[in-house]
């Protein structure tokens, strides 16, 4: 009986050792990096989850993850991504890991077949190109026209050094519209100089739509839709930032930025970011002559800080620019003899000593951009997006005026804009998705007085109800997408007419605007034969109709 006893004191013990060596061995790490198969590139917010014991995580902008406090044991380990097949492997966790996981990224493979390139909700397939981080890099320092510029079928519009503006089939300014981090941005485009207050060095990348898609941005975008689409918000703990620094020799130019980001270790998916920089170019010249008063000064910022989860996500962001910018002294023009001059010289009619100052004919522009926003996922397929941004456009332009009137703007105006909307984006299944949505815009634009010139642009008040729908059909050889936008505008417009009386007039238009296209994928194969060996070449290419 004691020798019983003794057996059964020893199992006892064995087992509060077991249970004890399990309980303190819990602290096992496993850490590592999610890229794609194709390139490498990290894939940043993929999900990781230990089957068996739902330990998880979700990958921070650089593809890096790392799960805590595993105890010893065999797991069945679970890998998403947007755009991705979800990965299942089995793992052995018995003691800390680092592992680097490659996943099958489709968006990535297909990216030279524009009907495949584009399978995120946010980004109509149909007609769409896109300038990404790496390239943008490359163009750091150049404004958002030239960067444009580099873009198959854009070109750009030129009145100077500093101002420049896209072209998209032969139309430009209020025919392109322009989403500055999914706020419509609003400006001062009533001329061809006026070129958009907007910092393209913030942007991951800029992607460029024409087609059905347009239609869930607004009816007036004849020529194309400009998404400048900053990196999103950090969710993990770490701290990081950069500086950017650049010099140009033409004009003396220099530039300086920086970006500050990270998280916040109580809150998990809190993350935000605060940028600034700054760029200031002298007079620009030619081999032989100085361009006087063609220099420019810029200044700009953005703060944002932002939640994010899979079932509901908040953000909050505020932008700042400020451009002055000279206009070249020898293109003003007082008259038609002024004019035929300036043609016939080899040379500019007025040449200066070169300068960082800039003298009238100048403008200055500051534009600034509050925007709230918020998600809710009612389940995988059906999401729920509203925002409210605010935006204060003011300009002033000065002009070679007599006495000693040249310091104050022939030009001043203010220009206020709200926006609020909501869309819901739905799938139905894995062939047919879309976006049915609802906006309302509030802007007024006014006048500054003390100009001593009949405005150009009367003062106004504007409304704009939209209610768009866009839908899309996918298959693997080919696509179909079309959309639907119904608009109503009302302006009430208040100007003086050459006698100096006030008319107010009021004016209700209502737009449909709606379109479809589609693409299908073409595969051909050419044999090349020789003596010795024998090949197939294959060629792939899209054909929109």
């Amino acid at each position: 009986m004691l020798h019983v006893k003794k057996i059964l004191f020893l199992y006892f013990l064995f087992s509060l050792n077991n249970i004890w060596a399990q309980t303190s061995e819990c602290n096992l790490t496993f850490k590592g990096k999610i890229l794609d198969e194709h390139d490498r590139s990290p894939l940043d917010f993929a999900s990781i989850q230990l089957k068996e014991t739902g330990q998880g995580t979700i990958c921070n902008e650089n593809g890096e993850f790392n799960i805590l406090e595993i105890c010893p044991g065999s797991y069945t380990l679970i890998i998403a991504h947007l755009d991705c097949d979800t990965l299942t492997l089995s793992l052995t966790i018995n003691k800390n890991i680092e592992k680097i996981i490659f996943l099958e990224h489709h968006t990535e493979l297909l990216s030279e077949i524009q009907v495949k390139a584009q399978k995120d909700l946010e980004q109509p397939s149909q007609s769409s190109v896109k300038i990404n981080k790496i390239q943008l890099e490359k163009l750091e320092g150049k404004n958002l026209g030239d960067i444009l510029s580099k873009m198959n079928g854009i070109s750009t519009l030129k009145t100077g050094g500093s101002i420049s503006k896209p072209i998209i089939n032969g139309l430009h300014s209020q025919r392109i519209l322009i989403y500055q981090n999914g706020v419509r941005f609003f400006g001062q485009d009533w001329g061809v100089d006026h070129a958009p207050e907007i910092d393209p060095d913030v942007a991951k990348e800029i992607i460029v739509i024409k087609g059905a898609g347009t239609v869930k941005y607004g009816g007036d975008a004849m020529a194309g839709i400009i998404l400048v689409i900053p990196a999103p918000l950090p969710i993990s703990q770490e701290f990081s930032g950069k500086i950017n620094s650049g010099f140009s020799t033409n004009g003396l130019g220099y530039r300086l930025s920086s970006t500050f980001q990270g998280g916040f270790k109580k809150i998990d998916g809190l993350g935000w970011r605060l940028s600034g920089g700054t760029k200031q170019s002298g007079d620009f010249h030619s081999p032989t002559y100085n361009l006087s008063n063609t220099g420019f000064k810029e200044y700009n910022s953005t703060g944002a800080i932002g939640y994010k989860k899979f079932k509901f996500g908040a953000e909050l962001d505020y932008s700042f620019f400020q451009r002055e910018n000279g206009i070249l002294r020898a293109s003003h023009i007082g008259n038609v003899t002024d004019l035929l001059l300036a043609v016939d010289a080899e040379k500019p009619l007025i040449v200066e000593d070169f300068t960082y100052k800039t003298n009238s004919p100048s403008q200055q522009s500051n534009h600034h951009i509050l925007k709230t926003s918020a998600y809710y996922r009612f389940k995988d397929d059906l999401k729920l997006n509203i925002q409210y941004a605010f935006q204060n456009n003011k300009r002033k332009e000065f002009d070679i005026r007599r006495g000693d009137r040249s310091s104050i703007p022939s030009l001043n105006l203010s220009y206020n804009t709200q926006n609020i909307e909501a869309n819901i984006e739905h799938k139905i299944n894995d062939e047919i998705s879309g976006t049915a949505g609802t906006s309302f815009i509030y802007q007024n634009n006014s006048n500054i007085a003390g100009t001593g010139i009949r405005p150009l642009i009367p003062n106004f008040d504007a409304t704009t109800f939209a209610l768009f729908l866009f839908e899309k059909f996918l298959k693997p050889k080919y696509e179909l997408e079309a959309g639907i936008r119904y608009e109503n505008n009302h302006f009430e417009v208040a100007k003086y007419n050459t006698q100096k009386q006030l008319i107010k007039s009021k004016f209700t238009f209502n737009n449909f605007s709606g379109t479809i296209g589609g693409q299908t994928l073409i595969k051909k194969s050419y044999p090349i034969k020789n003596k010795y060996w024998t090949f197939h070449t294959k060629s792939k290419c899209c054909r929109t109709f």
